[in-house]
């Protein structure tokens, strides 16, 4: 039997439910959509407050930094190598981090929410490294590094040159104190690293003339201005002067610092600057797996060019014996110009890329950087700047070369096939395509984010992609793109064995002399390069492998509906942040993309 109630009963409820409702307060859909806004606007507005401070705590205590970032007001100071200086800069910044974190990330939209994490990386990795780093005590480089910057400022084209010059000079006249805080400092650093520094100041004194000719825009209509020029570079060559003996009597014979990083240090910068979910064992297994894997792609590609040579005497001999024709040393800037702009033409035409509007110059590198510099590189505008221009810097055999060494430089490092994969591997479609990419980002965050794994993993992407789409048209391209792949997973090895200890100094060089058979000499310096920025030969490696698995995925999931451009438009236009966030980020954009198809 069903228990129903009487109508009368039924109205009088009712008409008391709507009364009730009626009464109570209802928040509508709208207002809580309007206070969610507001409270992500204020979100925003506080992270970019707290960018701003952080940009001003770098801009006072490291000066430097912030003329590579962009920032300009204090151009014409140099950074204190002082622990006094260290101790402000990370006090404050760690202050600043702590404010960061009350932020309530859940507010914010979803592209801020990927800001305020990289930002939060940036904030504790330069507490680490002003930590753990002992940048004034163990590194006598540190004081050297000032000298490059004024050339760079001197030729990156992001204000009038009157202001850069005087900015620039300026710098110049304080770099005798620089060199002078050395002697108060430095302590104890490795010897390798004593011994390289040494040979920097010794090219900076015997080759300054390379510095004074970058000044000759700024002073050559003023006397006054090249005579107070003339000025700096005297007390500056004294400096040096001093600076060498100092490190050769006072560094040199109590140098026994310890190169490596160790697998503490090594471990927080794979987890927390380049965001990876790894230990540095697991990183030392993907390198030597990588390595591994390139031999065997090079042993193949040796057997398909001559398989007797190679059953014989191996890849090696293949490589010894290859063909290589190259441009004489006046045409060498030249042939890289004309092979940038057919690759320009390349990628654009076949969709690969989109233009880069950015601009590009090529340069022969003046003789007092070779120290430091002695290899074709990418010299990136500063971050913040709008006005840019990257810059490719050459070097190139010395006067004082003999013919034949000069004939075998050019034949090893600028042969027609090497020109082609240094051009798709500093150029286009590399880092001069993925600089313009990331930096068209809104966020400001984004463009001072430095994430190795992304810009240096495209490079080396881009030699893959460069011979992928067709654009290699010397014979012997590929196997040389093969040899260029191995000599970088061997690098990586070495980065991941030395600084985990693994490895000694020793073994890594003997490592590299007996399976690339490097000279002693280059061997050794490739040692230091990687023992003075531990993860960055590995970030080549581990970032390629990264970008070819995500764009694998793509190709099998959108199948014919791919669109090759379009992902590497996407990619590059997301800026410099942990390679996890632009998973993610890609993931949203295709998922709109999806929704505004249908």
């Amino acid at each position: 039997m069903r228990f129903c109630l009487p109508e009368k009963i039924i109205t009088v409820l009712a008409a008391g439910l709507f009364a009730l409702l009626a009464a109570a307060p209802v928040q509508a859909y709208e207002d809580v959509l309007v206070t969610e806004e507001v409270e992500g606007q204020l979100e925003k507005a506080r992270l970019n407050e707290i960018f701003e401070k952080y940009l001003a705590t770098i801009e006072l205590y490291d000066p430097e930094r912030a003329t590579m970032l962009g920032v300009h007001e204090y151009d014409q100071n140099l950074t204190e190598r002082t622990q006094d200086r260290i101790n402000s800069e990370l006090d404050a910044i760690a202050n600043f981090r702590q404010e960061l974190k009350q932020i309530n990330k859940d507010n914010l939209p979803a592209t801020y929410r990927i800001d305020l994490e990289a930002l939060d990386r940036l904030m504790e990795v330069d507490i680490y490294d002003l930590e753990h780093k002992h940048l004034a005590s163990d590194h006598p480089q540190y004081y050297l590094e000032p000298v490059y910057l004024i050339y760079f400022m001197l030729t990156n084209d992001y204000q009038n040159i009157a202001i850069r010059g005087a900015n620039a000079l300026s710098r110049l006249k304080k770099m005798p104190s620089i060199l002078q805080q050395a002697e108060r400092t430095l302590s104890r650093p490795p010897k390798t690293w004593t011994e390289q520094a040494i040979k920097q100041a010794e090219y900076m004194l015997k080759h300054v003339s390379g510095l004074v000719g970058a000044f000759n825009e700024y002073v050559r209509r003023d006397p006054r201005l090249r005579t107070d020029m003339n000025a700096a570079i005297d007390k500056f060559k004294i400096a040096l002067e001093r600076y060498i003996e100092f490190l050769k009597d006072d560094i040199l014979p109590i140098a026994d610092g310890d190169m490596a990083a160790g697998s503490s240090r090594y471990g927080f910068y794979l987890e927390r600057h380049h965001s990876l979910n790894m230990t540095p064992r697991k990183a030392h297994a993907i390198a030597e797996d990588a390595y591994y894997e390139a031999l065997r792609e090079i042993k193949l590609e040796a057997r398909g060019i001559d398989v007797v040579r190679t059953g014989r005497r191996g890849w090696k001999s293949v490589l010894a014996n290859l063909p290589k024709p190259y441009p004489e040393q006046a045409d060498v800037l030249q042939t890289f110009q004309d092979t940038m702009s057919r690759a320009l033409m390349h990628f654009d035409e076949s969709k690969v890329i989109s233009y880069p509007r950015q601009r590009i110059l090529i340069k022969e590198l003046p003789l007092f950087m070779t120290a430091a510099y002695n290899t074709t590189f990418y010299q990136p505008p500063f971050s913040l700047d709008d006005n840019r221009i990257s810059q490719i810097f050459a070097f190139m055999p010395q006067k004082e070369w003999s013919k034949d060494e000069k004939k075998a430089y050019l034949e090893n490092n600028y042969s027609y096939s090497d020109i082609e994969i240094l051009t798709s591997f500093l150029i286009v479609p590399g880092m001069h395509v993925h600089d313009a990419g990331s930096s068209k980002h809104i966020s400001r965050i984004r463009r001072i984010s430095k994430q190795p794994i992304v810009s240096n993993g495209w490079a080396a992407y881009s030699e893959y992609l460069a011979e992928e789409q067709g654009f290699f048209k010397e014979p012997y391209s590929r196997f040389m793109r093969c040899y260029k792949n191995l000599k970088r997973t061997a690098e990586a090895l070495v980065d991941t064995s030395l600084h985990t200890k693994r490895w000694t100094a020793e073994e890594a060089s003997k490592f590299l002399q007996n399976e690339l058979d490097y000279t002693k000499e280059k061997a050794d310096e490739t040692v230091i390069k990687i023992s003075l920025n531990p993860t960055e030969a590995f970030s080549y490696i581990y970032g390629m492998k990264r970008i070819l698995k995500m764009r694998n995925y793509y190709v099998r999931t959108e199948a014919k509906f791919f669109d090759l451009r379009k992902f590497h438009d996407m990619f590059l236009s997301l800026g410099e942040v942990p390679i996890d966030l632009i998973e993610e980020e890609v993931r949203l954009m295709k998922k709109e993309d999806r929704r505004i198809i249908r």
